[in-house]
């Protein structure tokens, strides 16, 4: 990988180059996580379930 010269010594040059290579090998492999996750589901269903029956029982709706 070239480190372009901005007024840097060669060994300022190689600490950046070997960091992004360091960089690069830990990036390599990465994935972003899902961003729907079955575990979140529950909670909001039984928010909505008790929102639902709160509305249905004409009762007002807390936040």
């Amino acid at each position: 990988m070239r480190v372009p010269n901005a007024g840097q010594d060669l060994i300022e040059r190689r600490i950046v180059r070997e960091g992004k290579a360091i960089a690069e090998a830990m990036l390599a492999d990465y994935a972003d996580p899902p961003a729907f996750q079955l575990s979140a589901l529950w909670p909001a269903l039984r928010t909505f379930g008790v929102r639902l029956s709160a509305v249905l029982r004409g009762e007002p709706i807390r936040s």
